[in-house]
């Protein structure tokens, strides 16, 4: 495991997020992230879409199904997520503290979509589940709620923020390759 695969964890939502460029959600054309302020965040907060149906999106979410199935199987569990923590231990001189809080949040968050000690998903019901998972974690977020993602974000932030001082430098990620 290196920095990259770390990184790439941090920003499956942002993927999410990035996927919405081949999709049209207005009959003029117009894109929610065309607007700018408030007016953006609520049209991007209260849109509904199958990202199953977007090329894009399932192009990419299949090419990070790839990396994580590292036995090649064909499917995905959850201890592959959790081996990847493990391997960030030594890496990034995790305490125990910080690596239990982690497991923690990546259950909370690959449970969510249903990837459960003892389930092995295929690609196409990891798309379905993740597909599923986004849309609650907008729902979460626009009831004010913390969402799953920010709280695998700040598990994985603690982990990686080596001396403890609230940021993450370049300096911090030499040191982990």
């Amino acid at each position: 495991m290196n920095v990259a695969d770390v990184i790439c964890i941090f920003f499956i939502y942002r993927l999410y997020l990035l996927s919405f460029s081949s999709v049209n959600h207005s009959s003029r054309g117009q894109r929610p992230w065309d607007k700018t302020g408030t007016e953006a965040r609520f049209n991007l907060l209260n849109m509904a879409v199958d990202l199953t149906k977007n090329p894009v999106w399932v192009n990419r979410m299949g090419a990070y199904f790839g990396t994580v199935d590292v036995d090649k199987t064909g499917t995905v569990d959850i201890d592959e997520f959790l081996q990847w923590a493990e391997n960030m231990r030594d890496l990034c001189k995790a305490t125990d503290a910080e690596m239990t809080n982690l497991g923690e949040q990546l259950k909370k968050f690959w449970g969510a979509m249903g990837l459960k000690p003892g389930i092995e998903m295929t690609k196409e019901k990891f798309l379905q589940g993740l597909n599923s998972l986004a849309q609650d974690e907008l729902d979460r977020n626009r009831k004010g709620e913390k969402t799953f993602h920010e709280e695998l974000n700040n598990a994985f932030f603690d982990v990686m923020d080596f001396n403890n001082d609230g940021t993450v430098t370049l300096d911090e990620l030499k040191v982990r390759r």
